[in-house]
């Protein structure tokens, strides 16, 4: 199962939401709970049986033990809750063995860093015999399912609380984008003839679809790093090879379109000259938003693809 029904006869929730808050994070720690109780956790983190060394389900202990180690955040807004609420440390003392709870919620990025750390030691387990003594079954794992099923679920969670996060088929979680912009992203495989050039444009879209909060501003700003590459494709010189590029990617017989074109290449540099895109300088206007961001992005994006689909300099259109 995929979604509900809701999801099949309603428009999509918008994916906005940056930030995991109470409800979210509830849910995330129910799946949790559910795979460390059904030993699905078991492959990275073995609770082994005392009659032969078999899996018999996940270990707990060292489970959470890595995860704040690993990840120390994740407790640092425990030992914050703790000033404020002295029973909280009781309570942690007594069981001598950190555990999250529902009512605090971690910091974003050691959420998601967490489910990260799921996706890389989880495995579906599936019974190969019963310990009658001791009444539990032993293990055997297919990492494979056990990954896509954590992937699912984790992936239905965030989209059904419009969260921007999204983990991929290599277990690490991105950023979705503007459907429009990731349709045009994934249509897209440069190929410029200067390696520079290529380097410029897949490093912005990584950055484009970063965790980092504050990675927006560097993936614009290699973007127009690329679009001043791109002008010397034709000619060394900027200026004519500007003017060369586009003379080289008009359309036959739109002379309204091509003066479009030839419009938004002088717009987008006159908004890289004052925005501070390229530039450090403290009385330019920053991009301030991810979504200011994501528009200049999607707009310049937009332009090259046109121009360097018109020229070739790609490997698939």
């Amino acid at each position: 199962m995929t979604g509900y029904f809701s999801d099949r006869e309603q428009p999509a929730l918008p994916r906005t939401v940056e930030t995991i808050s109470s409800r979210p994070w509830r849910a995330i720690l129910s799946l949790i709970n559910s795979r460390l109780t059904d030993g699905s956790l078991g492959l990275g983190f073995p609770l082994r049986c005392h009659d032969g060394g078999a899996i018999c389900g996940s270990d707990e202990a060292s489970f959470w033990d890595r995860a704040v180690g690993e990840i120390p955040r994740l407790e640092s807004q425990m030992e914050d809750a703790e000033v404020a609420r002295p029973w909280a440390r009781r309570q942690q003392s007594q069981t001598h063995q950190w555990r999250p709870t529902s009512e605090e919620v971690p910091p974003t990025d050691a959420i998601l860093d967490l489910c990260e750390l799921i996706a890389r030691n989880i495995g579906k387990p599936n019974a190969i015999d019963y310990h009658k003594y001791f009444g539990h079954s032993h293990f055997r794992y297919d990492k494979e399912a056990g990954f896509s099923d954590w992937v699912q679920d984790i992936n239905l969670l965030f989209a059904r609380s419009g969260l921007v996060f999204e983990m991929s088929s290599d277990g690490l979680i991105k950023r979705t984008l503007p459907k429009v912009l990731a349709e045009m992203i994934a249509q897209s495989d440069f190929w410029t003839g200067d390696a520079g050039t290529d380097f410029l444009l897949d490093r912005a879209i990584i950055l484009l679809t970063s965790r980092d909060p504050n990675a927006h501003q560097d993936a614009v700003e290699k973007l127009w790093d690329a679009f001043e590459r791109i002008k010397t494709l034709e000619a060394t010189d900027k200026k004519h090879g500007s003017k060369a590029l586009l003379v080289a990617s008009r359309a036959a017989n739109s002379p309204v379109f091509n003066d479009a074109i030839e419009a938004e290449f002088r717009v987008l540099t006159e908004l890289g000259n004052n925005l501070r895109i390229r530039h450090s300088e403290m009385d330019k206007e920053a991009v301030a938003s991810r979504r200011e961001a994501e528009y200049l992005f999607q707009r310049m994006f937009a332009v090259l693809r046109y121009v360097l689909l018109q020229t070739g300099r790609v490997r698939r259109p």
